[in-house]
């Protein structure tokens, strides 16, 4: 019983095991997180004019939201 235990254990550890050895390269990461970040922030300050106007962004200016009824249920149905 032990032996088979063992034996199961080997194959597992060698098939568990990842043989091509990727390689992530540090440039690739940072080459996609810099794509991503412009359009991250441009959606989330189209969303939050004034988080952008906070930011000294100024795009957005002119779809600042004037806090009221309107606003609000505006807000409610997104």
């Amino acid at each position: 019983m032990n032996k088979y235990l063992a034996a199961c254990f080997v194959l597992f550890t060698c098939f568990s095991c990842d043989m091509k050895n990727k390689q992530i390269n540090d440039a690739d990461i940072n080459t996609s997180f810099d794509n991503f970040q412009p359009r991250f922030l441009d959606a989330y300050w189209k969303a939050n004019p004034s988080a952008a106007i906070f930011a000294g962004y100024g795009k957005y200016y002119d779809s600042l939201v004037i806090p009221g009824s309107a606003a609000f249920a505006g807000s409610v149905s997104f």
